[in-house]
């Protein structure tokens, strides 16, 4: 399987992407509440298989995910594993926990895998370890990061658009400013393990696109570990 993984970042506008995104791969995986607009779809792409959402997103905008996955048909996925869902969350927030529960058994959305997620943590463990990713600020890997992990374990091939070196550039249409992205990630850390550790990453600075050529392989084969 081919799949594309596509980042809501400014980098994307005027790329010209939108027609590759939408023919020439099995899946298309978008973030958040990030969906596709009208007037920046040639550029963006309108396929949409699943998206990805981190818990604290899905806290804040449960009606907004939940209604679009539904009405647009395509999958939820969580940026957790049930296991590590349950850990985390079941007595933080028992109310979101059980939701997420109940929707998981109307088959409305997913979780990783437990193998994706554990994998996932472990190379983020061992990237901190070795201060390629910054221990001082990167407190969890982000919703992006799990979801280069899920592409590993279940595409053959994937292309990844709109990924930067730059972290504020995390929006279609404006800059954010640092001061208003979430202070527990290590944006450009987590570019650099990947691209340095996990085999089959590349990056293609022209282009803001990262490629991963892998194996489908589950298990540590794949991360070069």
């Amino acid at each position: 399987m081919v799949c594309a993984l596509i980042f809501p970042s400014i980098v994307l506008l005027n790329a010209g992407f939108g027609s590759r995104i939408d023919t020439m791969y099995d899946s298309v995986y978008r973030y958040n509440n990030h969906m596709p607009e009208s007037g920046i779809s040639e550029d963006t792409g309108i396929v949409t298989t699943a998206r990805f959402l981190n818990v604290i997103g899905f806290e804040e905008n449960k009606s907004t995910f939940i209604d679009g996955c539904e009405e647009l048909g395509i999958q939820c996925i969580i940026a957790f594993s049930k296991q590590g869902l349950r850990r985390v969350w079941s007595s933080k927030n028992r109310e979101l926990y059980d939701r997420l529960e109940s929707l998981r058994r109307q088959r409305r959305l997913h979780y990783v895998s437990d193998r994706t997620y554990i994998d996932a943590m472990a190379h983020f463990s061992r990237c901190k370890e070795t201060n390629i990713i910054d221990n001082a600020t990167s407190i969890v890997p982000s919703t992006g990061w799990k979801s280069f992990f899920y592409a590993m374990h279940h595409c053959n091939d994937a292309d990844v658009f709109g990924v930067t070196l730059d972290p504020i550039r995390e929006n279609y249409k404006e800059y954010d400013t640092k001061s208003g992205m979430w202070p527990g990630h290590d944006f450009y850390g987590e570019h650099k393990c990947l691209i340095e550790t996990a085999v089959g990453w590349s990056y293609d600075a022209k282009k803001n696109m990262m490629e991963y050529k892998g194996r489908n392989i589950i298990g540590h084969d794949i991360l070069g570990l």
